[in-house]
């Protein structure tokens, strides 16, 4: 919903929108499929370094509450949809801040390792694309009740 009183506001939901959108493929690409027998793949995928696209993901919230600010008394509003967001968007961050980055952290320690394969590596692959699965369900979840604002 564009503002007529805000140009700001068109420009945040602009970037809120790209935002959601690359926070979506980012979450996909996370849970996409690993194969523990490739060391290579492994080692590009689990560097062993901060994942700064995922801090990335929180500017979200951010850029969605300078749309409450910058909009216009139709959009400053109470909407039960934006409780839903905010409440799957915290679901989401969970999910990547808790069990996500810190499991991506032990896959790359264990990659590290002289012999990476073996049944913790394959056990914490698994665990880790469950949880990133969550997570980009999660934010489907979110996208899409953003998008059309059923509430």
């Amino acid at each position: 919903m564009l503002s007529d009183s805000h140009p700001l506001y068109d420009l945040l939901l602009a970037f809120h929108i790209v935002l959601a959108g690359i926070s979506l493929v980012f979450f996909i690409l996370l849970s996409r499929p690993i194969d523990p027998t490739s060391v290579t793949q492994l080692r590009q995928r689990f560097p062993g370094s901060r994942n700064w696209w995922a801090r990335g993901f929180h500017l979200m919230v951010i850029s969605g509450v300078g749309l409450l600010s910058a909009g216009d008394a139709t959009q400053r509003s109470f909407h039960l949809w934006w409780v839903l967001g905010l409440v799957g968007y915290v679901a989401a961050a969970f999910a990547l801040e808790a069990r996500v980055l810190p499991l991506e952290l032990r896959i790359a320690a264990v990659v590290r390792a002289e012999h990476p394969a073996g049944d913790e590596l394959v056990a914490a692959l698994q665990t880790y694309r469950r949880w990133a699965s969550v997570a980009a369900g999660l934010v489907a979840v979110v996208v899409i009740v953003m998008i059309t604002q059923p509430l």
